[in-house]
């Protein structure tokens, strides 16, 4: 008997040296014989409103888009993408966009905050060129080289908060 073990064991060692591939997926679905029920599932809240009629049309498709994200690429704000975000995200929660959403909304605070700062800057010194200017004229101080610096100041502050806008926009 031991002898026939040895022979079934050694014919087993065989079969499992062999590279086999792995079945297939018709060979799964004939093989496994899955209950439909397991196939079937409530919905999910979030996927309520695929199924829900308003009006005789899924309120689904009833998603109101603001006015804002209708227009042209780059011509919608910053702002209207961001809540257009968090409504979605209050739909179809999604995890890690609300804190996200969250940090662009600081990030956009931060860059609005310092394009103020810059258009303060640029109007001190549009009144400080044209203080110059009238004081030029009075007093004969002022060089033609000082409204030019100042002018250059002054555009330079115009570029920046240009950029800054622009970063804002793009965001």
């Amino acid at each position: 008997m031991m002898a026939h073990l040895d022979k079934i064991e050694r014919a087993a060692e065989s079969i499992a040296a062999y590279a086999f591939t792995p079945p297939g997926l018709f060979t799964n679905a004939v093989l496994s014989k899955d209950p439909p029920t397991r196939l079937i599932r409530d919905i999910a809240p979030s996927e309520r409103a695929l199924f829900t009629l308003v009006d005789g049309t899924p309120a689904a498709s009833k998603t109101h888009i603001p006015a804002e994200l209708k227009r042209p690429p780059g011509e919608a704000t910053m702002e209207a993408y961001l809540q257009a975000v968090e409504k979605l995200n209050a739909i179809y929660p999604s995890e890690g966009v609300a804190d996200r959403v969250a940090g662009l909304w600081m990030q956009r605070d931060a860059l609005t905050a310092s394009i103020e700062v810059y258009e303060r800057q640029v109007d001190q010194q549009r009144l400080r060129l044209e203080a110059m200017a009238v004081d030029d004229d009075i007093e004969g101080d002022v060089t033609g080289e000082m409204l030019q610096r100042e002018q250059a100041r002054v555009e330079a502050l115009e570029v920046q908060i240009q950029a800054k806008q622009e970063e804002l926009r793009t965001r």
